[in-house]
């Protein structure tokens, strides 16, 4: 039993030291808009680690995302009351900020110095906007250097949001769904 703790521990020491040499950083920015009943737009920077297995890359990341959302429920001539109860109604549009944490699993081939990627993040968006989401994507990877290569790749991205869920069209069913473009250095 001393000899499989023993294993047990050694491995777990040396594979993240092994992992290192594998390792890939990837620093991002995007540009959304929302999509079906709802409008607005929507700004993502994030950071992603992990690491590179042969044509993959299987990581995490944090990002801040910024969101102007046209609100539906507009309304210029609302008495003081209701603007009381609901301070959004007096609004044209809605800011919001959120924070998402995901998981990122990509492909990159290098077979090539440009080839096509693609990528799948799933996660949670905490903050003003609060939910899972899931959002892939393709697009192209143009690799520099060994160490260094630079993405281009268009995604969607569906969010479900259960607090803005009302009975009022459109927010009856609390999904956000958004179509945007990103690039990423990968290093």
């Amino acid at each position: 039993m001393k000899k499989l703790i023993l294993y047990l521990v050694l491995i777990l020491i040396t594979f993240p030291l092994n992992a290192q040499t594998k390792y890939r950083g990837i620093v991002e920015g995007g540009y959304s808009f929302l999509q079906d009943n709802k409008s607005g737009l929507s700004f993502q920077v994030s950071t992603i680690h992990g690491v590179r297995l042969d044509s993959y890359f299987i990581g995490g990341g944090i990002g801040l995302e910024g969101n102007q959302i046209d609100n539906p429920a507009y309304n210029p001539q609302a008495d003081v009351q209701l603007l009381d109860e609901c301070p959004y109604i007096g609004l044209k549009t809605v800011s919001t900020t959120s924070v998402p944490v995901f998981f990122d699993f990509r492909s990159m081939w290098d077979r090539h110095a440009v080839m096509p990627m693609f990528d799948l993040r799933a996660g949670v968006s905490f903050g003003e906007v609060f939910g899972p989401f899931v959002e892939p994507g393709a697009g192209i990877r143009i690799r520099l250097h060994n160490a260094f290569a630079i993405t281009a790749n268009v995604f969607g991205k569906i969010l479900y949001d259960p607090g803005i869920v009302t009975d009022e069209p459109p927010c009856t069913d609390g999904l956000f769904k958004q179509v945007g473009m990103r690039i990423a250095c990968e290093f």
